[in-house]
């Protein structure tokens, strides 16, 4: 998708002319598409690479936008986000700017799915038809007890009506109801009382720590032990005197001694690597220099579905900037040529203090920048 502006209105009512954008997105297919959100819409910015797709993030698009005026790239960072919004995504992460480029990845965050804990298998209250019997032994743990078995057959029951002829009639209960219990608390009658303490309560026990009754005062901790003393013992040496203390000035500190030679400057400083200028470019020099619009030529190259690798003769000059760019082969002339040519012409190398230098770079579509390039004579 590719848009033009030559006068677009921004979102505080200015107008902004400039040259002409170029912006695009490639969606990723890691899961379900998110609806898309308003322009505008806010976006986190996630600091360092681009995640991969995981249980919590999931990779929307990747999206970018090309500019040629310096003052235009304010406006190619708009129209990441607004592509970015348009896919649904709460966040961005990956964000390479460079001279002429914007490129960032369209991400949001997912809820992982909730863990469903998996129900006890069912257990059937009535064994299956054709299931072995148990052995015997003792019932499982919790089992109901069997049921009784009267041994010798059942004991008839008397007829009911009259006793039988010879039977001792019923035994007949004379004299007073026994009486009921005691209620609970209160002693049974004819016990005797219970007993009383007489005299004076216990003491309580002494403190911890307090010395027992009857035990000697403890010796004063202020008077020390004297030291045992006799014929055969030697005698106490008598205590080191201490620091006197003075009173007036202190005295002058002696003068520092000159240094017997002249002085020793320190050693000079190494020279800052970065600030050293080389006299042409080496291979690390171009590779860091095309690494930059690697994504923009293979975006040119398959957006035409070009599968063979395209070669580049790139002009260089001691700033750093590309002079000139020309594409090699079958598709020279072609707009993808130009496309592949106005993105290597955005390329910024390493400045250099010898002439101008031309190299061919090959490019092979989706796949990183290719380290067999050669260098041509200078025109």
């Amino acid at each position: 998708m590719r848009l033009s502006l030559v006068c677009a209105a921004t979102a505080l009512g200015l107008l902004a002319c400039g040259a002409p954008l170029a912006g695009s997105l490639r969606r990723y297919s890691y899961g379900p598409p998110a609806p898309a959100r308003p322009p505008g819409c806010p976006l986190a910015v996630i600091p360092g690479p681009a995640p991969g797709p995981g249980p919590t993030i999931q990779p929307l698009a990747q999206v970018q936008c090309s500019y040629e005026v310096d003052s235009d790239q304010g406006l190619c960072r708009d129209e990441v986000r607004r592509l970015a919004c348009s896919v649904g995504a709460d966040s961005i992460a990956g964000i390479v700017e460079s001279p002429g480029l914007v490129q960032a990845e369209a991400v949001r965050a997912v809820q992982p799915p909730p863990r469903v804990a998996s129900a006890p298998p069912l257990v059937p209250s009535n064994p299956p038809v054709g299931a072995p019997e148990p052995l015997p032994g003792n019932p499982p743990v919790g089992a109901p007890p069997p049921p009784a078995t009267r041994i010798g057959g059942p004991r008839p029951l008397p007829p009911r009506g009259n006793p039988p002829v010879g039977a001792p009639p019923p035994a007949v209960r004379t004299g007073n109801p026994p009486s009921p219990p005691p209620p609970l608390g209160n002693p049974p009658v004819g016990a005797p009382p219970p007993a009383v303490r007489m005299g004076n309560p216990p003491s309580p026990p002494p403190p911890f720590g307090s010395p027992p009754v009857g035990a000697p005062p403890p010796a004063p901790l202020g008077n020390p032990r004297p030291l045992p003393t006799g014929p055969g013992l030697a005698p106490r040496p008598a205590p080191m005197p201490g620091p006197q203390l003075t009173q007036g000035p202190l005295p002058p500190r002696p003068a520092p001694m000159p240094p017997s030679g002249p002085p020793v400057p320190p050693p000079p400083l190494p020279p800052d690597p970065g600030l050293v200028v080389p006299l042409t470019l080496g291979r690390a020099d171009v590779l860091a220099g095309m690494v930059l619009v690697k994504n923009q030529v293979q975006f040119c190259l398959r957006q035409d579905n070009i599968t063979e690798a395209v070669t580049v003769a790139v002009e260089i000059e001691g700033t750093g900037r590309v002079v000139a760019a020309h594409v090699e082969g079958a598709i020279a002339g072609t707009s993808t040529a130009s496309c592949v040519e106005g993105a290597v012409s955005r390329a910024m190398f390493r400045r250099f203090s010898g002439r101008n230098i031309t190299i061919r770079y090959p490019f092979a579509p989706g796949t990183a920048p290719a380290a067999n390039a050669t260098r041509l004579p200078t025109n």
